[in-house]
């Protein structure tokens, strides 16, 4: 009984394909003359998936999901929102990730701020438009 009840057993998948998961980069598709869609996923203590839309080393449309929490969850659309408009660069994604959890008292589960960057830098890892 107590099998059931540990996070092996409750993502048993995720635990199953960690290594290939961790091994996979950013896919993108080109959508336009400057426009590309990427996407990623990255193993945190839970999963996140990244989509992006890039423009000319920018992000212009972006969408985060997985099963990790954040409180209040009408925060990780004004996250999207705060992220929109950034340069796909480590540097200014981890200030623009970092001022959002300080200034919006935001909490996350499940994941850091920093697994954040990670995945979004993974679905950057193509070369962009």
């Amino acid at each position: 009984v107590e099998e059931f009840r540990s996070d092996r057993w409750t993502y048993k998948k995720e635990f199953e394909h960690e290594r290939l998961l961790e091994i996979i980069t950013g896919k993108c598709t080109k959508v336009s003359e400057d426009v590309q869609v990427c996407e990623a996923t990255y193993k945190a203590e839970k999963l996140l998936r990244i989509i992006i839309e890039v423009s000319k080393g920018k992000i212009t449309d972006v969408v985060i999901s997985g099963d990790f929490f954040m409180e209040p969850y009408t925060a990780l659309r004004l996250l999207e929102e705060e992220l929109v408009g950034a340069k796909l660069e480590r540097d200014e994604l981890s200030k623009k990730v970092k001022s959002f959890f300080e200034k919006a008292g935001v909490r996350l589960v499940g994941a850091k701020p920093e697994d954040l960057v990670e995945a979004l830098m993974k679905a950057s890892e193509r070369p962009h438009l």
